[in-house]
């Protein structure tokens, strides 16, 4: 069966409305201190990567691969870069923990969301920090970069109409 093309309609409508999402469209929202989904306004750049773990089932006689076979859904990365603000670096604004924080910490939960329509377009939930790097040049803004692992990627597709992921059936679904 071939695949259905979704319907290409802007979700909002309104003259102007275009299809393509660009950069200046994708807002991201991180945890505050207190795990509230905040505006992040200082990120330029956020980029996303998940995939699958598989296995090449080899037989005696055969010189290639029977079938590839998927084992597992890999945690999903989430890198988010931009410039530093003075009282908003990362401990602030993504939430990376202190060390004194670090036996109590809980995961995060990151939204990237289009600001034309309003629609969510990438929930990661189950995220924790894994790095945070500054970088501090003569004659350029200082860059900040924070990156996080997670556990699950839904996109549009896979989320309600508030933003929350589902299993596709319209039901909550883990974690």
């Amino acid at each position: 069966m071939a695949a259905q093309l979704p319907n290409l309609k802007p979700t909002n409508g309104g003259p102007g409305q275009t299809y393509t999402v660009t950069g200046g469209r994708a807002q991201l929202y991180l945890p505050d201190q207190s795990g509230n989904l905040v505006l992040a306004g200082v990120f330029d750049t956020v980029s996303r990567g998940k995939g699958l773990s598989t296995e090449a089932i080899h037989t005696l006689g055969q010189y290639s691969a029977r079938e590839i076979t998927i084992t597992a859904y890999n945690e999903v990365t989430i890198n988010c870069s931009g410039f530093r603000v003075v009282g908003a670096g990362t401990t602030v604004l993504g939430n990376f923990p202190t060390l004194a924080e670090l036996l109590n910490y809980q995961s995060v939960v990151i939204k990237v969301v289009d600001r034309q329509t309003g629609d969510t377009l990438l929930v990661v939930t189950g995220c924790v920090p894994t790095s945070d790097n500054e970088n501090y040049s003569a004659k350029a803004t200082t860059k900040t970069s924070i990156s996080y692992t997670g556990i699950a990627a839904f996109d549009e597709s896979t989320t309600d109409s508030s933003g929350n992921p589902t299993d596709g059936e319209g039901t909550p679904s883990w974690p």
